[in-house]
């Protein structure tokens, strides 16, 4: 059997979950990650399950990325028919980072679905469903809060008999993100504090590359030609490019004036432009069938030449570095399995349970995993430190 395991983040959720189940909250440790409610709601029941928590959060979250390459498909073929859907389900599937999201439990392929869902439901006249789906994906990514409000801003003027429910989904992301932080760290930014120390060193204009460079150029460009094409639902179409494009420009606008920058951020509207793209492509695809004036048909031919060398270009790229980060994956869980082994059994000869944890800083991205085979908060999973089992 192929190894995995989480890693830093997801294990840090991980054991919160089991904290705030005993509710003895820790968030302010070293080797912590930043305070992110979605994830801890749902490894908060994972953790009745016992031993079980940690591999049936991974199953979880990779439910969650196949969840949204299937709403992928489904929008797409809303969009642009089936070749749209196969093009958004793949354009997803091939973005950087999407495989080792999966590999290792990261938020943002759940988000993505989260994300999918919520314009599937608005769609389908579902709008209180899909604000609810948004004020979610807000759990995992606050920046969104700005675009619920408006979202909701809206519902409010158009459905005045809903306006309690309106006003309270909302409110639940602050709520969720500073009241827990509050309650285990005594400072309700205590979890902006540690976001800002690991933000990456890019701007906004960095944020826009990645906006580029995640998903290829290719998947851009037809994301930006799926508004230029007639079709019936034209007007479905600009709504998720608005949503889109205003986004990743609301982003890098936030990044510039010093918000914590990851390009890792981008990961979930970046599922909106794989959908795009396949309603994008299908357009093209229609051009060409039609085009009847020989310099129009040349100019689409063109456009589409330029279009499938990029993705081709990026599918190269991707299909070379796949099994890079597959074995990557591999040996981070070969490692992290071979310490948690170590420790097991190093508490269980110890007569009293006793064991020192001496992290290397090289280790540290493991204190969560420690501290959960210890049963143990992680601060006791840091440094030197007489770690007694059973401690929650």
């Amino acid at each position: 059997m192929r190894p995995s395991a989480p890693t830093t983040d997801p294990w840090g959720w991980i054991v919160w979950g089991r904290e705030l189940l005993a509710l003895d909250l820790h968030t302010d440790v070293a080797y912590s990650p930043a305070w992110k409610p979605l994830p801890v709601l749902l490894t908060t029941p994972l953790a009745l399950l016992g031993d079980l928590a940690p591999a049936a959060w991974l199953v979880l979250s990779r439910a969650g990325g196949l969840a949204a390459l299937a709403l992928a498909y489904l929008l797409g073929v809303r969009f642009g028919g089936r070749i749209a859907g196969v093009l958004a389900a793949a354009a997803l599937a091939l973005s950087n980072g999407f495989l080792r999201a999966l590999e290792h439990g990261y938020t943002e392929p759940l988000m993505a679905a989260l994300l999918l869902g919520a314009v599937d439901r608005h769609l389908a006249g579902r709008r209180h469903t899909a604000l609810a789906l948004g004020v979610l994906v807000g759990l995992g990514r606050p920046e969104i809060l700005a675009l619920l409000v408006l979202y909701a801003a809206w519902l409010w003027r158009r459905d005045p008999a809903q306006r309690r429910l309106t006003a309270a989904l909302p409110a639940a992301v602050p709520l969720l993100w500073f009241g827990p932080d509050w309650w285990g760290s005594g400072n309700p930014f205590y979890g902006g504090g540690v976001a800002s120390g690991a933000s990456a060193d890019v701007g906004g204009l960095g944020i826009l590359e990645a906006a580029v460079l995640t998903p290829g150029a290719a998947v851009v460009m037809l994301a930006l030609a799926a508004m230029a094409w007639r079709r019936p639902n034209a007007s479905e179409v600009a709504q998720v490019a608005a949503l889109t494009f205003g986004w990743i420009a609301f982003l890098a606008l936030i990044v510039e004036i010093g918000y914590p920058a990851s390009e890792r951020f981008v990961a979930v509207p970046v599922a909106l432009l794989c959908v795009l793209a396949g309603a994008g492509a299908a357009g093209l695809i229609r051009a060409l069938r039609s085009s009847q004036a020989p310099r129009v048909a040349a100019a689409h031919l063109a456009a589409a030449g330029l279009v499938a060398l990029l993705f081709a270009l990026h599918l190269h790229g991707r299909v070379e570095s796949i099994p890079a980060e597959v074995h990557a994956a591999e040996e981070r869980a070969r490692v992290q399995n071979g310490l948690r082994e170590r420790v097991a059994a190093a508490a269980g000869s110890g007569g009293s349970g006793c064991v020192t944890v001496g992290l290397p800083p090289q280790l540290g991205w493991n204190a969560g995993a420690i501290a959960w085979e210890l049963r143990l908060p992680m601060a006791a999973a840091q440094g030197e430190a007489c770690a007694t089992p059973g401690d929650l």
